[in-house]
């Protein structure tokens, strides 16, 4: 089963619609700081087995030069979206991703579409030779 974690960006409402859909889902607000940094949320997410939820294209930065396995993280690459409408894009995305989340992946949501990346972002240096 999928369970989101959803940064400070989204509103806390979408939290609680979602969960009232039957996703877990949780704010940010609700498990931490608010000024917790985004590693450390990161590692929240981690911890809790969770998809992180963000508007904030720091996480995918923090994803790739980490070389992190987990969590996955669902970018939203868009504005202004109160909790109807987050909702409503949020639910057929999470169900139709759900098997590349658990897995481990960054999924980037655009107006024009989805692209899902398989973690870690980068890859591991080559051996090196004799």
């Amino acid at each position: 089963m999928i369970r989101l974690l959803l940064d400070m960006g989204l509103p806390r409402r979408c939290a609680e619609h979602l969960s009232l859909l039957g996703l877990d889902c949780v704010h940010v607000a609700a498990v931490a700081d608010c000024r917790s940094p985004d590693a450390d949320l990161l590692g929240l997410a981690r911890i809790q087995n969770r998809v992180l939820v963000t508007l904030d294209s720091d996480f995918s930065r923090l994803m790739g030069l980490g070389g992190h396995r987990q969590p996955s993280v669902l970018w939203l690459r868009m504005q202004h979206l109160d909790h109807l409408r987050a909702t409503a894009l949020l639910f057929p995305i999470v169900i139709q991703a759900a098997p590349v989340l658990l897995t481990g992946a960054l999924v980037t949501v655009t107006q024009r579409g989805i692209r899902y990346r398989p973690l870690p972002l980068l890859s591991p240096p080559a051996p090196e030779s004799p």
